[in-house]
């Protein structure tokens, strides 16, 4: 195995976000050593982290002084930078591809997640402290009420809420049978 990188990316984080975990997979996979900054709801709500991302958005990175939010665009700043191993097909289809792909499960696919992990109450009363544990105990207690509300009121906005349980599971199961039958016998 190859040895690390030197530079030190630093990455701010929720740390059950899929797409901090995105970001932190693909500096896994091509060997650039990071910190991780985790940033605790209250402060990213209060605007405390505009100053690694002026748009308010997790994760974002700072690398020297590049400071970049969005994990697509983290992706493609650290395909660039760190261009070995690639995480991208060199094939123009497959990466048009790939592109398409990445941009369904950010914009589209999340809210299943999202709506999934939130707005279902047994879940929500597991993954709402998960999310919270970096904040204040008084915090954590009003969160763990606010973040499923917050949830349903943006998966309504976005179309997913507005469905049954049953429709999303069904929905989300003939996804997950659309990405299988695309990708055949190769790799997920």
């Amino acid at each position: 195995a190859q040895p690390r990188r030197v530079a030190m990316v630093k990455l701010y984080q929720f740390e059950i976000s899929p797409f901090c975990d995105k970001v932190k997979r693909v500096m896994n996979l091509k060997r650039v050593s990071y910190e991780i900054v985790e940033v605790p709801m209250l402060a990213f709500l209060r605007g405390q982290a505009k100053h690694v991302s002026p748009i308010n958005k997790l994760p974002a990175i700072e690398d020297g002084n590049v400071r970049l939010a969005d994990s697509t665009d983290i992706v493609a700043y650290l395909e660039e930078k760190y261009p070995e191993p690639h995480v991208y097909p060199i094939v123009p289809a497959e990466a048009a591809m790939c592109h398409v792909l990445e941009d369904w499960a950010d914009e589209s696919l999340y809210f299943y997640e999202f709506y999934l992990r939130f707005g279902v109450p047994e879940n929500a009363r597991r993954w709402a402290p998960e999310l919270l544990k970096y904040d204040p105990e008084w915090f954590q207690k009003l969160g763990a009420r606010l973040i499923p509300r917050a949830a349903m009121k943006a998966t309504r906005a976005q179309g997913v809420g507005r469905k049954s349980p049953e429709t999303i599971a069904k929905e989300l199961a003939r996804h997950v049978d659309a990405i299988d039958g695309l990708l055949g016998d190769g790799k997920w």
